[in-house]
């Protein structure tokens, strides 16, 4: 027995609404998936963002710590050179005055 067109159109649009709410339970199941795993990826990134501000005030310190170093060395060498050229300039004239002596004693 032939269905009727009216049956027939019922019956699609029943297949067309079955397929509908398949489609929506799987794009809730993808959504919560979706949701779940980018969540995962906003953890790590955040305790991997932690990790790197860690090290980079590791490096900051570091490098404060280095500054003052060389600022203290810079401080050092540069007395250092004052003292040992005022000490250089005595022991040159020490030894003009010791060639003097020697240039006037007679041989």
């Amino acid at each position: 027995m032939p269905r009727k067109p009216v049956d027939l159109t019922l019956e699609i649009l029943k297949d067309i609404r079955d397929a509908v709410r398949e489609t929506n339970v799987r794009l809730d199941t993808v959504r919560t998936e979706v949701s779940a795993r980018l969540d995962t990826v906003r953890t790590e990134l955040s305790a991997r963002l932690d990790q790197t501000n860690t090290r980079l005030d590791a490096v900051e310190h570091t490098l404060s710590d280095m500054a003052g170093q060389f600022t203290f060395l810079t401080r050092y060498v540069k007395h250092s050179v004052r003292q040992h050229g005022a000490r250089i300039d005595r022991l040159e004239g020490r030894v003009e005055k010791l060639e003097q002596r020697g240039a006037d004693v007679p041989r």
